[in-house]
C-alpha cells in the first residue's frame, strides 16, 4: 500500500482537516458490521471495507477517500 506525499501529509493533520472526513463511529456501536464491500481508506494508510469496519478496528483514524487506499 502506497500513500501520495499529499495522503501522508494529511495523515499528520487530525480529521478536522477539510480533506478529511470524520467517520461516523457512533452509528456502529452496539452492533456488528454488514458484509457488504464498501472501501474506505483510514489516515493510517489502510482500506478497510466499510466505514464501520474502520471503527471497529482504528477509532482514531479518518477517512481519506471514498474507495481503496491504492
Amino acid at each position: 500500500m502506497k500513500l501520495t506525499l499529499g495522503e501522508l501529509i494529511i495523515t499528520i493533520i487530525d480529521c478536522s482537516s477539510p480533506a478529511l472526513k470524520q467517520p461516523q463511529c457512533e452509528v456502529y456501536e452496539g452492533g456488528m458490521c454488514s458484509r457488504e464491500f464498501d472501501p474506505v481508506c483510514g489516515s493510517d494508510g489502510n482500506t478497510y471495507t466499510t466505514e464501520c469496519v474502520l471503527c471497529r478496528e482504528n477509532k482514531n483514524s479518518c477517512i481519506i477517500r471514498k474507495g481503496t487506499c491504492h
